[in-house]
């Protein structure tokens, strides 16, 4: 079966992924490996390409994932790229964030305090179910605080002014992570949050299920 090369957002792993069924492709996924304190976006991405083995892939990434899948494809040829929860590029990334990498902002917050903040992150990403949320408490426990730092700092400051018009953007209509009004998408999912490839697993899967049918 062809492979789809998986990319799960910022702080997660293929947990992520758990509830994503598509008829007729097996998933990898792809792991995490500490950034350099300069990393940028680009210099991030090369040194997860080696993980990518196969000629003319499939990516799939989720909101940090899906910025590495924008920055691989300029580096390799691809057969479809495939974004859900995220950004293309710097003016879809709210301004907030880049305002707060600009001025250096992250390292002010202590990301132990912020770790704790579990309420804020069930609200920002829309989870009610327990097990979702013990998923979510297990997740920011065991991310490394220099990885979610660093990797913090790449989003903030991401300078991308285009990106190739063949990738494919689902994208939910309530995300407080990234504003559906900043975001140009292929596909809308009505209601989804940040976290809807879990969430929304239904929606979503059918929505892959018809991308992938014209490959």
């Amino acid at each position: 079966m062809p492979t789809i090369y998986c990319i799960p957002g910022l702080g997660i792993d293929e947990r992520l992924f758990q509830r994503t069924e598509i008829p007729g492709y097996t998933l990898k996924y792809i792991k995490w490996i500490m950034p350099d304190k300069g990393d940028t976006m680009k210099s991030y991405a090369l040194k997860l390409l080696p993980q990518i083995t196969e000629v003319n892939p499939i990516i799939m990434g989720v909101s940090l994932g899906g910025m590495l899948a924008t920055e691989i494809a300029d580096l390799i040829p691809t057969k479809k790229v495939i974004l859900i929860s995220s950004s293309k590029c710097t003016k879809e990334v709210p301004w907030l964030y880049r305002v707060a990498g600009l001025l250096g902002l992250l390292y002010l917050i202590p990301i132990t305090l912020v770790k704790h903040m579990y309420i804020m992150f069930y609200l920002l990403f829309g989870i009610k179910h327990q097990y979702d949320k013990e998923l979510l408490k297990a997740v920011i426990r065991e991310t490394d605080n220099t990885f979610l730092l660093r990797a913090s700092k790449m989003v903030a400051t991401w300078k991308r002014n285009n990106y190739n018009p063949a990738i494919v953007h689902i994208h939910g209509t309530a995300d407080k992570i990234l504003y559906p009004f900043s975001i140009k998408a292929s596909y809308w999912v009505k209601d989804g949050g940040h976290m809807m490839v879990m969430l929304n697993h239904k929606e979503v899967n059918a929505i892959l299920a018809k991308i992938l049918t014209v490959i």
